[in-house]
């Protein structure tokens, strides 16, 4: 896929750059509530295991296909209009699922919310795709990492916020029996951002905005795939995900039906990835920017096996540690040799006893 060369002055491409982090943290409003909370949703209004995993995968398999539409669409029309149109759809998507936690459709509610969602996620992805595309011609090539890591540590911000603010807003309702009302709260609220959003996408300078041509259609590039750097790695993601998705889907059910715990505490466990991803995320911008993004398999071989052995043997790892603090000479931070190595004792204990 190629784009035309595109020239943008300053101030429209500032101005754009400051669209991106504005615009970023409405939708992420969204994205965070419907995202995070569309499977403690579908278990409130009856959804059973099999609903669960139809709601991922109709909406995992869509998105990826509606892109292909997508794609063909941005070479026939401007992406800005592209874009505000499927994100003005995105939000109508919504409507239908407030309703739901407000009326009783008897045995229907799962099925409509998998449609609903499935459409969410279909006119998410177009829109998406429009917007990374613009976005590509505005970014200067070797300030992207940093944009975008800048970006992305303040929109996940936001949505650690978002997400914990909903957290104690659900188990609050849940508290007085009407889950279902302030599921359709929070989902307004999240329609109300997304129409902020879409507002915003109009006012972004599309500097042209058409694509070229597809040069290969999608049956040519799969059986090229495996000849490709962009190929092998797509090859990657697909096993990555296939792996990822087995059970993924159905760990928020497992959390919230066979621990029964609260939104509170559901909701911290999944953020700790977030926080993770927020910490180093700005780190990661830079060094993509002067390293560029490629990783040596054979460093990601040595972090599964580090992996592996601190799970077969994690007081030895807690040794080594204290080991390299000590030859450092951080006496400071020696001292917790008694603790680390007692740590180390009672998570391999643990593991054996869940083995």
């Amino acid at each position: 896929m190629k784009f035309f060369k595109i020239r943008i002055n300053k101030d429209e491409r500032d101005k754009n750059l400051r669209l991106g982090l504005n615009e970023g943290s409405a939708v992420t409003v969204t994205s965070t509530i419907i995202d995070n909370y569309m499977t403690p949703f579908a278990k409130a209004l009856g959804a059973n295991s099999l609903h669960i995993g139809f709601l991922n995968s109709f909406s995992g398999l869509l998105s990826p296909l509606a892109q292909l539409y997508g794609s063909h669409s941005l070479e026939k029309n401007k992406r800005k209009s592209v874009m505000v149109l499927h994100a003005a759809l995105q939000a109508l998507t919504i409507v239908p699922m407030i309703a739901l936690g407000i009326f009783m459709f008897s045995g229907l509610s799962s099925y409509l919310l998998i449609l609903f969602y499935s459409l969410y996620a279909i006119f998410g992805a177009i829109a998406g795709l429009s917007w990374f595309s613009m976005m590509g011609d505005i970014v200067p090539e070797d300030h992207r990492g940093r944009y975008f890591g800048k970006r992305n540590a303040i929109l996940g911000g936001v949505g650690i916020v978002v997400s914990l603010m909903a957290s104690f807003f659900l188990d609050y309702f849940k508290a007085r029996g009407i889950v279902l009302i302030g599921f359709s709260l929070l989902l307004l609220i999240a329609l109300y951002a997304r129409i902020i959003s879409v507002f915003m996408l109009k006012n972004y300078n599309d500097p042209d905005g058409k694509l070229n041509k597809l040069h290969k259609d999608f049956w040519q590039f799969s059986k090229n795939m495996h000849k490709t750097n962009y190929g092998k790695f797509v090859i990657y993601v697909t096993f990555l995900n296939f792996a990822a998705m087995i059970a993924s889907p159905f760990f928020n059910l497992y959390m919230l039906q066979e621990l029964n715990l609260s939104y509170v505490t559901y909701t911290l466990i999944n953020l700790s990835q977030s926080v993770s991803m927020l910490i180093f995320m700005l780190v990661w911008g830079k060094f993509a920017d002067k390293y560029g993004n490629k990783i040596d398999p054979e460093v990601i071989l040595d972090r599964v096996r580090e992996v592996f052995e601190f799970i077969n043997q994690p007081e030895n790892y807690y040794e080594r540690a204290v080991n390299y603090l000590k030859n450092r000479e951080r006496k400071p931070l020696a001292k917790m040799d008694t603790g680390l190595r007692e740590l180390g004792a009672a998570v391999k204990m643990i593991y054996q006893q869940g083995m």
